[in-house]
C-alpha cells in the first residue's frame, strides 16, 4: 500500500468526517449524532475503531463495537462488526482489509471471544474468504399477509421502554431450546431503543409482555417480543401487530425467528424469504467455536441487526 495511506485510531474529533465518508461510500446520508451514539454511547464500553487517511483526507473506516453473548448461560464479551466504509474513488486498494486486520488484532489483544455481524454483498466475500468468518444461514424471515388477519380492539403504544421489564427478560420463554443469544438487559434496551437517535419504535408493554415494532415503508417489523407464557405471547403478538399496522397503513408484518422456535408452528400465511444481509461470526475463543458456528443454536431477532 502507498506510503501516503496511514491508519489512525478513531477519536471523536472525526465524527463530522464520518458523515462525509458515509455519503461518499454509500450515496446516502447519516447524521453525526448517529456515529456518536454507536461509537461513544455503547452500554458495554468503548469501541475498537480505525480510520484510513490518504494525505489529509479520510478515505476508510471500520469499527467493532462491544457486545455480549450468553452461551449456555455464561457471558462472553466480543465485538460487533459495525460499519465498513471506503471512499468510492479509493475502492479496490485494500483499505478495508488493512483496517479490519488492525481491528481484529486489537480484538484478540482485548481478549474478545468472538466477532459477529451482518455483512452486505460487498464486504461478505472478504469476511468469508480473507478473514475466516462463518456464515450462519439461513435466517428464517417470515412475512405475514395482513388481509388474512382479524381486526382487534385498540392497544396503547409508547415510544420508550420502561425500566420495569427485568422480570419479563429474566423469565422470557423465547430462549428455551437455544444455547446462544445476545444478552439483553435493562441497560441494553435503554441504549438500543430509548437512546437511538434516528429510528422511531412502537412499544407495547404490559406486566408480562414486551413487543417492539418499527415501520419500514409499507412493512411493520416485529423487532422483539418477550413474555413469560407462550400462549399469551402467541395470542397477542399478531393481534397487537395487526392493530398497529392498520394505524400505520402497513400492508404486511415481518419478523426474524429461528426455525426451531415453537411460534413457527402457530404462524399462518407465512413466506420464507432471504434477508438482505449475511449473518456472520468469527470465533476467537476455541471453547465456544462449535456452539456459535451453528445457527440452530442461536435465538435471534430483527433487532440483532443494527439496521433495524
Amino acid at each position: 500500500m502507498d506510503k501516503k495511506f496511514k491508519i489512525l485510531k478513531y477519536t471523536e474529533k472525526y465524527e463530522k468526517d464520518l458523515t462525509k465518508l458515509y455519503f461518499e461510500s454509500y450515496s446516502r446520508k447519516k447524521p453525526q449524532k448517529y456515529f456518536h451514539y454507536r461509537l461513544k454511547k455503547n452500554n458495554l464500553g468503548s469501541s475498537i475503531a480505525y480510520i484510513m487517511k490518504f494525505e489529509s483526507k479520510i478515505v476508510g473506516f471500520y469499527a467493532l463495537t462491544p457486545i455480549s453473548l450468553l452461551i449456555n448461560n455464561q457471558k462472553y464479551l466480543g465485538g460487533y462488526s459495525f460499519l465498513t466504509m471506503t471512499h468510492r474513488k479509493f475502492s479496490g486498494q485494500g483499505i478495508f482489509s488493512e483496517l479490519a486486520s488492525k481491528a481484529f488484532q486489537k480484538a484478540k489483544e482485548k481478549k474478545y471471544n468472538f466477532i459477529v455481524g451482518f455483512a452486505n454483498n460487498t464486504s461478505f466475500p472478504l469476511f468469508i474468504n480473507k478473514f475466516g468468518f462463518t456464515e450462519l444461514k439461513s435466517i428464517n424471515y417470515l412475512k405475514i399477509n395482513l388481509t388474512e388477519l382479524v381486526k382487534n380492539t385498540s392497544f396503547k403504544f409508547t415510544q420508550n421502554i420502561s425500566k420495569n421489564i427485568k422480570k419479563i427478560l429474566l423469565s422470557d420463554v423465547n430462549k428455551n431450546n437455544f444455547s446462544v443469544y445476545f444478552e439483553k438487559n435493562v441497560s441494553y434496551f435503554d441504549y438500543r431503543f430509548n437512546q437511538h437517535p434516528l429510528n422511531k419504535y412502537y412499544i407495547f408493554e404490559s406486566n408480562d409482555l414486551l413487543f417492539i415494532f418499527k415501520k419500514y415503508k409499507n412493512e411493520l417489523q416485529i423487532l422483539e417480543f418477550f413474555g413469560q407464557n407462550e400462549a399469551d405471547i402467541y395470542s397477542k403478538l399478531l393481534l397487537v401487530g395487526n392493530n398497529l399496522s392498520r394505524k400505520l397503513k402497513c400492508d404486511y408484518i415481518s419478523l426474524w425467528i429461528p426455525k426451531k422456535h415453537s411460534l413457527n408452528q402457530s404462524m399462518l400465511s407465512t413466506q420464507n424469504l432471504s434477508p438482505h444481509s449475511f449473518f456472520i461470526v468469527k470465533p476467537l475463543n476455541p471453547k465456544i467455536k462449535n456452539q456459535i458456528s451453528n445457527i440452530n443454536n442461536w435465538y435471534y431477532s430483527m433487532s440483532d441487526a443494527d439496521v433495524f
